[in-house]
């Protein structure tokens, strides 16, 4: 049941995670509620740093969140970073990069599981198009389970 409440993005790609009954879902909503009630985040990332060069017009904007909760199954840690940037001379030239991670320690019954997963996003533009670029991966135990990765552009339409 903790694989199944853990649900990866990979679940679609013929994921080993097997379906939960209503009864383990509901279970495992509830578990989840109580742990973000006694979290103290915004569950939003907050603005850690801003950067901007009157010289050259860049600013650099970092948000950043992280958490952690105790389950009598073990732990689970979660931390997120995004960056976005743009230019004042080539505001056709902005970008955000999100960095996202989630690892859980599985201690049940005896067990030392570690599951890690990792999420890379860059959404990026210039004076044509827009840019896509993204990458998931799963561990276990700190190998590589499983990896995916896209990277798509898409033209400016200029309706």
């Amino acid at each position: 049941m903790i694989a199944a409440c853990i649900r990866s993005a990979f679940d679609s790609v013929s994921s080993p995670i097997p379906a939960m009954s209503p009864a383990a879902n509901a279970a495992c909503i509830a578990t989840r509620s109580a742990a973000a009630a006694r979290s103290h985040a915004s569950a939003y990332g907050e603005v850690s740093s801003i950067d901007r060069n009157p010289r050259t017009g860049k600013a650099t904007v970092i948000a950043t969140n992280e958490s952690s909760h105790r389950f009598p199954w073990g732990a689970q840690r979660y931390s997120e970073k995004f960056t976005h940037q743009a230019e004042d001379g080539h505001p056709e030239k902005t970008s955000v990069r999100g960095e996202y991670a989630t690892e859980v320690d599985v201690t049940a019954a005896g067990s030392l599981r570690k599951l890690r997963w990792e999420s890379v996003v860059v959404f990026s533009s210039d004076r044509a198009s827009f840019r896509y670029q993204g990458t998931r991966k799963v561990f276990e135990n700190g190998k590589l389970v499983r990896e995916k990765s896209w990277d798509q552009t898409i033209p400016r339409d200029f309706q």
